[in-house]
């Protein structure tokens, strides 16, 4: 994207609020710099490059790439979706809490990024390794892993 004027970027923020694929900060961001340029104050470099990725997250082509995201996930996605925010949900810090929360409602995860939910799906090596090392300590030590770690292992392979 070239460099684009204060103008330019107020008009484009504005063309892109309400989009689905805006989040929830980047529209809020978009207001506060949209409010900035109508009292006639200039963006800084960071504020450009921010509402340049902004402007990117929200193109044509992610809201086309959004509209197929429901059928993909359900086809792709799901069942292992809802194996590691069972997963999660177990943890403490309520790790993707409100994306945990929708997955185990049998909701397709909107509103979020789509790459948070491909990052929780790339946990999927991180729970195989921790399957493999609670096994692998079972069988050397009397330690018993909680049966939730072994049912997910074998819900995963």
């Amino acid at each position: 994207m070239s460099e684009l004027t204060d103008q330019q970027i107020f008009d484009r923020l504005g063309a892109i609020k309400g989009a689905p694929t805006c989040s929830q900060w980047a529209d809020g961001f978009a207001d506060s710099i949209r409010e900035q340029i109508t009292k006639g104050r200039r963006l800084s470099d960071r504020q450009k490059v921010v509402c340049h990725k902004i402007l990117k997250e929200n193109s044509e082509e992610a809201q086309k790439s959004l509209a197929n995201w429901e059928a993909e996930y359900n086809e792709s996605h799901k069942q292992e979706a809802n194996q590691l925010a069972t997963y999660y949900k177990q943890q403490t810090g309520g790790y993707f809490g409100a994306l945990v929360a929708s997955i185990l409602a049998d909701q397709v995860p909107h509103g979020v990024s789509i790459s948070k939910c491909v990052t929780i799906s790339s946990q999927r090596r991180f729970l195989l390794r921790l399957s493999a090392s609670l096994v692998s300590a079972q069988k050397t030590t009397s330690f018993q892993t909680p049966s939730f770690r072994l049912d997910m292992r074998s819900s995963i392979l």
